[in-house]
């Protein structure tokens, strides 16, 4: 009796089960329409523009651009006697103009070395200033001598260019330095995408600049040599082409920087490069201007002087830019 009444009540269950299943199903398919909803996500932007420039370091009071000139060859006569265990050129290639090369002597300076560890190339300037003093002898721009005067010639080679430097200007040689973007992958850190080295580069390219003379054979009565003044820069080519302008600011001159067509800023840049030196921690967010005093320059060693030129490179919210201003 008991078996029955169960079977009984687990039929009618299970139609009923059966029953509302269907009125859920017809229920679904009564929807004509939805609605979803689905937040667009900007994955971001990454800066693959690297700039690491390698700069030779050089002190004060580096000699390594001093040179003597030998007009009557007194050198060559004495086999050097002057200069103790130091060795000169053979006499049959000398040129009579002799810069110190690790305490022996040469025609040619030791070179200095630029090496570009970028992701983008770089344009190396190195530029030569000789004085120019009434006692000064002539500086020529060919070492094929002509004439009985005293006579020099100097120039500044940079990789396998040689340009001839000329009496109270300043002379420039501009190369370009490849850079390597393969150096580089995109990896994250701390959940952060970041441009950085690989582990094994290839090897960076570089450019290597020195000076080479010669002088002719001729009285050195009364005659003098020019001081050469050398200064070298880098510029990032591919940054965007900004302001660049000096003006007045609570009593002081300061180097101002905007965006293309003078744009205004609303952060402080990041990186301030001016003529290849980096003067970043001077910089402030001055009304819009992006601003480095000149005092603070002229401490770094850079010349803000009338005529002096400023190539900068300087870098807000991960966009470079370069400009140039001549100092009026």
């Amino acid at each position: 009796m008991h078996k029955k009444k169960l079977a009984r009540f687990t039929a009618l269950a299970l139609a009923a089960i059966m029953t509302l299943g269907g009125a859920i199903t017809a229920l679904a398919s009564d929807a004509t329409s939805g609605t979803a909803t689905g937040d667009g996500i900007n994955e971001g932007h990454l800066n693959r523009q690297v700039v690491k420039v390698v700069l030779p370091t050089v002190s004060a009071d580096s000699t390594m651009f001093e040179y003597t000139m030998d007009l009557e060859r007194l050198i060559q006569e004495t086999d050097g006697a002057k200069y103790g265990d130091a060795t000169f050129p053979a006499a049959a290639n000398d040129t009579g103009v002799y810069f110190n090369v690790s305490g022996n002597y040469a025609n040619t300076s030791e070179s200095l070395k630029v090496t570009n560890e970028s992701s983008v190339s770089i344009n190396l300037t190195v530029e030569v200033e000789a004085s120019e003093a009434a006692s000064d002898v002539a500086l020529v721009s060919s070492n094929s001598f002509t004439g009985d005067d005293a006579q020099l010639y100097l120039a500044l080679k940079v990789g396998t260019e040689e340009t001839p430097i000329v009496a109270g200007e300043k002379v420039s040689t501009t190369v370009t330095i490849d850079g390597i973007a393969d150096n580089f992958k995109v990896d994250v850190v701390s959940g952060d995408y970041v441009y950085a080295p690989i582990d094994s580069p290839a090897a960076w390219k570089s450019a290597s600049f020195c000076l080479t003379g010669a002088a002719n054979e001729a009285s050195a009565e009364g005659v003098t040599a020019p001081t050469l003044t050398v200064t070298w820069r880098y510029d990032d080519p591919s940054g965007v082409v900004g302001t660049a302008n000096v003006l007045k600011y609570q009593n002081a001159s300061w180097l101002a920087l905007k965006g293309v067509d003078n744009a205004s800023f609303e952060t402080n840049a990041t990186s301030v490069v001016v003529n290849g030196v980096d003067v970043t921690a001077n910089a402030s967010l001055i009304s819009g201007y992006v601003a480095v005093k000149a005092s603070d320059l002229t401490a770094a060693g850079i010349s803000v002087a009338k005529g002096a030129t400023l190539d900068v490179t300087y870098t807000v919210n991960g966009t470079r830019y370069k400009a140039s201003y001549t100092v009026q």
